[in-house]
């Protein structure tokens, strides 16, 4: 994985320890990853201001999700640039189909941390490659994207 690919970590630990916590945050999946793999953080990355910050956007990005949702419950929801968020886990409303995508090194370390549910999917691409949009079908209704990037 290279050093891009490799940043996923600093939101993942931020989202688990702030969930650990029981602040503003619930993400049993990160807590169950970082617990289980112990990924290395360091320096700055490491600060805990930078983690209640990652949990404080991931939160104002679920509230946000979840109001897209509310408008529209036949939306494919595209989550670019996904990491290992475990947002489709966090969001109350329902959705039509959820596709998490990202590089193919992160979505092959996802594939195997996060098992993927019956509506959902993951899709390796680099996302300036504009190829990847052709596998995506959002003629049955409204798609929006969740940007992890």
């Amino acid at each position: 994985m290279n050093e891009v690919s490799k940043t996923l970590y600093i939101p993942l630990y931020g989202k688990a320890l702030v969930s650990g916590k029981g602040v503003s945050l619930r993400d049993p999946a990160a807590e169950r990853i970082w617990e289980a793999e112990g990924f290395p953080i360091r320096g700055r990355s490491a600060s805990k201001w930078l983690a209640y910050n990652m949990a404080m956007r991931a939160r104002v990005f679920d509230d946000w999700t979840d109001r897209m949702l509310e408008q529209r419950p036949d939306a494919l929801v595209l989550h670019v640039g996904c990491g290992l968020d475990s947002r489709c886990l966090r969001v109350r409303r329902p959705y039509r189909e959820w596709i998490d995508c990202d590089l193919p090194d992160v979505i092959r370390v996802r594939n195997e941390l996060l098992p993927i549910g019956e509506r959902e999917q993951n899709l390796a691409s680099d996302l300036n490659d504009f190829g990847w949009m052709d596998q995506i079908d959002a003629s049955d209704g409204a798609a929006f994207f969740a940007a992890g990037v």
